[in-house]
């Protein structure tokens, strides 16, 4: 039975105590960049346990990797990990669950990505062989990443390869729902980051971190009808969660008042002088090296 007796919401009155964030990081979402953010407002000092190297300062480093194979067991030494009271936040490639095995109040938050240039960012970072197409990698490729994968991990459940149901994204929606106290979008990170930071009470000046983002991927308008078709049909479900996740995220702003849209301008003056810094360095560097040609 999943256990709801420790999720926790600062709308509950926990105002002075703060949960462990599990953040549940969905391939090709943006999620790196968000584990950054993550770890300058969470991490504490001089926790970690000797001899584990996914442990930093109050941050767990969910060691499943980039695939996750169905009903895998928690690595050794995590069950230890994960009931330490200096823990701060989980990030990982995980699927809804790992909570059950958490004994202190916890709240769930993702990234969701619009599926079609997820599936496209997915095939160029997999880059399964020099002369496979997309469309081949959609319908041939033997990964569930490839198949609805936003929808099976927030569900929380296992189906194989193309066996996703209605009842798989109806599961996701009510676990979004209950527990996921921030739903971000990739496509609108900067006020999904503003959202943690309110919810959260985070205290310290948010940076601006560059995307880990592939420069030479191609945007989706390069790609034929049909293959695009092939995603939506591969990705019917995610499509769904998805537009799912955009009402409540809309709804979530409208909660917040003006100050939500001032703290989000200044962010975004903040991104701007950054990387106007950014490009003078690179105006200047480029400059040293022409005068040492």
């Amino acid at each position: 039975m999943l256990r709801q007796d420790n999720c926790f919401s600062l709308r509950d009155g926990g105002a002075h105590q703060q949960p462990l964030i599990l953040f549940l990081h969905i391939p090709k979402t943006g999620g790196t960049t968000l584990n950054k953010h993550l770890y300058r407002h969470c991490h504490t000092k001089n926790n970690d346990i000797a001899g584990n190297d996914y442990l930093h300062s109050g941050i767990y480093y969910f060691p499943f990797g980039f695939f996750k194979e169905p009903n895998s067991s928690l690595p050794p030494n995590a069950q230890q990990i994960l009931s330490s009271d200096d823990l701060r936040a989980i990030l990982g490639h995980f699927r809804f669950g790992v909570h059950r095995h958490v004994t202190r109040p916890w709240t769930y938050i993702t990234l969701l990505r619009n599926p079609v240039d997820r599936i496209i960012s997915l095939f160029c970072h997999l880059k399964l062989a020099p002369d496979m197409t997309l469309k081949e990698f959609v319908l041939k490729a033997p990964y569930r990443e490839i198949d609805n994968d936003q929808t099976r991990r927030i569900s929380g459940l296992e189906p194989a390869l193309g066996q996703c149901t209605r009842s798989t994204l109806a599961q996701a929606k009510d676990n979004l729902h209950k527990y996921f106290s921030v739903v971000g979008l990739t496509e609108r990170f900067d006020e999904s980051l503003i959202l943690l930071q309110r919810h959260f009470r985070w205290d310290k000046q948010l940076y601006f971190y560059l995307k880990n983002v592939n420069p030479n991927r191609p945007s989706r308008e390069t790609y034929s009808k049909k293959t695009l078709e092939a995603i939506y049909d591969r990705n019917a479900l995610d499509i769904q969660l998805y537009a799912f996740a955009q009402q409540r995220l809309e709804a979530l702003i409208a909660r917040q008042g003006q100050g939500f849209h001032e703290q989000l301008d200044c962010y975004r003056s903040l991104k701007r002088n950054a990387l106007r810094t950014k490009d003078k360095r690179a105006s200047q560097m480029g400059k040293l090296s022409r005068q040492h040609l």
